[in-house]
C-alpha cells in the first residue's frame, strides 16, 4: 500500500481487513497519509493482528501516533520491526517511541531517522536502551541534525549489543 494516499474511508476498510484477517505478516504503509487519527483507526486490528514488521514511515506522526502504536503493539502478537522514519516526532515523539521500546517486548528492530529528535528525546532514548530488560538489537537513528555533539555521543555510548546508525 506504500506511496498510495489512503484517505479515511480506505484506513476505515484497512482497519476492518486487519480486524477480519488477523495473520497479516508485513504492513507497508510507507507515505501513505497515515496520520494520528488514521492510527488510531487501524488500532484495534493492530492489537489482535500477527504483524512481525510495521512501516509507517513519511506519514506526519506525531507523539500521540506513536504513543496509539505503541498501546495497540503492546497488546499484539509480535511486532519485530517498526520504522517510524522520516515522521515530525521531536523530542515527545522520540519519548514515546522510547515507553514503546520497553512496553513492545517483541520489538528487536527500530527505526527512528529523520524524526527531528533532540538532545531530551536523545536522553531519553539512551536511558531507555541501557536498561537490561530491553530486547531492542537495532536502531536507525540517522538524519536528526538537531542532535548536535553531545547527544550523538550520549547514543553512540549506547549498550554495545545495540548497532546504532548515527
Amino acid at each position: 500500500l506504500s506511496h498510495n494516499a489512503l484517505d479515511h474511508s480506505s484506513i476505515e476498510q484497512l482497519a476492518s481487513g486487519l480486524v477480519a484477517s488477523a495473520s497479516v505478516k508485513r504492513l507497508f504503509l510507507l507515505s501513505t497519509r497515515t496520520n494520528d487519527a488514521a492510527v488510531h483507526l487501524l488500532a484495534p486490528g493492530l492489537k489482535i493482528n500477527t504483524l512481525e514488521e510495521l512501516v509507517l514511515a513519511r506519514n506526519g506522526l506525531s507523539q500521540h501516533g506513536v504513543s496509539a502504536v505503541g498501546d495497540a503493539l503492546k497488546a499484539g502478537k509480535g511486532v519485530t520491526n517498526l520504522d517510524l522514519s522520516v515522521n515530525p516526532l521531536g523530542d515527545d515523539g522520540t519519548v514515546a517511541a522510547a515507553v514503546l521500546i520497553t512496553e513492545v517486548r517483541t520489538l528487536r528492530a527500530l527505526s527512528l531517522s529523520s524524526v527531528q529528535c533532540h538532545l531530551n528525546g536523545a536522553r531519553a532514548l539512551t536511558s531507555t536502551l541501557l536498561r537490561k530488560s530491553v530486547k531492542l538489537q537495532s536502531l536507525r537513528f540517522a538524519k536528526n541534525p538537531h542532535l548536535g555533539i553531545v547527544a550523538c555521543f550520549s547514543v553512540a555510548c549506547m549498550h554495545s549489543t545495540l548497532a546504532p546508525s548515527l
